[in-house]
């Protein structure tokens, strides 16, 4: 019986090595960081900590791990199945600022990890972050330095 759900498409290590290295680039060709080169960024991670995780689990693709299909875009997830500790996640709570619809009621956007990258999709500024009990003024700057040193860790297991 095949393990292969035909809704996602199977990428091999070589592949998402490959993904994580030239979303990574077009990242670090701009100058001036934009919404659109964020995203390049938040792939470039995702692919990079999924690589990480098929090697570690001495898988070809990524059918070999189903485990990565369970939390979709949550990088933080994607860490806690690397067991890596919590000195690289980012806040569980991303908040954009508040918005009214034409009946002048209040929505409220806030974000969970797993959706970094519809913000961004859709020009979305951060506002604020943090946990529970308390979130802080932020930007899209501070989010960013938080997925380059993901990079880091990044670079150093792969080439190990």
């Amino acid at each position: 019986m095949s393990r292969r759900n035909v809704n996602i498409i199977p990428f091999s290590q070589r592949e998402m090595q490959s993904a994580w290295r030239e979303n990574r680039s077009a990242y670090n060709l701009a100058q001036v960081k934009t919404n659109a080169h964020r995203l390049f960024l938040f792939y470039a991670v995702e692919c990079g900590l999924k690589a990480i995780y098929i090697k570690r689990n001495l898988g070809e693709c990524t059918d070999d791990c189903p485990d990565l299909y369970r939390d979709g875009h949550n990088i933080n997830k994607l860490l806690d199945l690397l067991n890596n500790g919590n000195d690289l996640k980012l806040h569980n709570i991303i908040c954009m600022s508040d918005i009214t619809d034409k009946l002048d009621n209040t929505i409220s956007r806030r974000l969970k990890p797993g959706q970094i990258n519809q913000m961004w999709r859709y020009g979305g500024k951060l506002e604020k972050w943090g946990d529970e009990s308390e979130q802080q003024s932020s930007t899209d700057e501070d989010l960013e330095g938080k997925l380059l040193t993901i990079c880091e860790f990044i670079e150093q297991e792969l080439n190990r």
